[in-house]
């Protein structure tokens, strides 16, 4: 049998982000791409997630920002995403996709040499 302890405090932190990131990211989804050309949203952005970084308490941050709250987080969206574009007829989504995928796995991979 296995003898091991649940931390609830950490699963509902874990749990919540997953939540909140899966209910974004819809909204997040019908925004209309720009690839850089309006500078007004990475700045709003760039606003936002600094307020949120800010305001969020320290006790949150140290789970979120740990190496398997990056991993369950970071991961979630990409693999419901990447499920969805392949699900739609338009291909264009696909691509971008696999952009994302191909970028994430060149960044893991030269990270393994650089740590």
């Amino acid at each position: 049998m296995l003898d091991f302890e649940i931390d609830w405090f950490e699963a509902g932190v874990y749990g919540g982000s997953i939540a909140l990131v899966v209910l974004l990211t819809p909204f997040l989804q019908k925004m209309e791409r720009t690839r850089g050309k309006t500078l007004w949203i990475h700045i709003v952005y760039a606003a936002v997630a600094s307020a949120v970084l800010l305001l969020v308490p320290d006790t949150y941050q140290n789970l979120i920002f740990t190496e398997t709250g990056v991993l369950v987080v970071g991961t979630i969206v990409p693999v419901y995403s990447s499920i969805v574009a392949v699900c739609t007829i338009d291909e264009s989504d696909d691509v971008a996709w696999l952009q994302f995928w191909v970028a994430s796995a060149t960044f893991t991979y030269a990270t393994e040499f650089v740590d």
